[in-house]
């Protein structure tokens, strides 16, 4: 029976200049989460963007919890959940992603039910397709992932070199991971598919050799920021 149980879940950077959906890394701002017995299910949330963030059956950390009870027939009872904020909300630091992972782990916390990281993967990708923020979410560090040809999402968990510490630059405004995908092209040509996989490769030895001498032109890419870039005033300046 539920009396008291916290948990925190990292943000995290994805898409690593040339790494579009594979490369990922979790920062130090957190979803924090408690959750405990309660004669009805209620959430209170604080902390960055709490305004937004609904405290009704709409809470995508509810509905994933929600979701995987009506999967596995294992009904949850009533929980008193209390979110603490740091994550901007749909400002490219993995909020969705840490809601997902979050949603997940009340589940397993409220049911009592420990799922495997393949059944957790199985069910985040039904909330978010790409398996990159959600692998850094769930392990945290920097991340390559991908998702094998039978389903299965693999992941690498690297350490990163001594020396380098990211710097967010944090627009004013949101926009949604759907818009921002919406405008991205369905073919690439051969030169720009070879080009952001030299970049991809780039990336890792920099980060985790500590050649940061490599990383400026491992950070170019022609697969998704020349198509975000006009979604976000300010891009090339900054």
């Amino acid at each position: 029976m539920i009396r008291g149980y916290s948990f925190k879940v990292p943000a995290s950077t994805s898409n690593l200049g040339a790494g579009f959906d594979a490369l990922s890394l979790a920062l130090e701002k957190h979803l924090r989460i408690t959750i405990e017995s309660s004669d009805c299910t209620e959430i209170v949330a604080r902390g960055v963007d709490s305004g937004s963030i609904p405290t009704t059956p709409d809470n995508l950390i509810l509905r994933v919890a929600n979701s995987l009870a009506a999967k596995r027939n294992r009904p949850l009872r009533a929980f008193r959940m209390t979110i603490e904020n740091e994550i901007p909300l749909a400002r490219g630091m993995g909020s969705s992603a840490a809601a997902i992972i979050a949603g997940v782990t009340c589940y397993e916390a409220v049911a009592e039910d420990r799922l495997s990281e393949q059944d957790i993967f199985r069910h985040a990708l039904e909330f978010e397709s790409h398996p990159d923020n959600l692998a850094a979410a769930l392990r945290g560090g920097l991340v390559a992932t991908a998702v094998a040809s039978g389903g299965e999402v693999l992941i690498a968990k690297l350490a990163v070199a001594e020396g380098v510490r990211p710097v967010l630059v944090i627009p004013a405004f949101e926009l949604s991971t759907e818009k921002a995908r919406g405008v991205l092209p369905q073919t690439y040509s051969r030169m720009d598919t070879v080009y952001n996989i030299q970049r991809s490769a780039l990336t890792i030895a920099a980060l985790t050799t500590g050649a940061w001498t490599m990383l400026r032109e491992a950070m170019r890419d022609r697969i998704h920021q020349p198509y975000r870039a006009p979604l976000i005033p300010g891009f090339e300046e900054i």
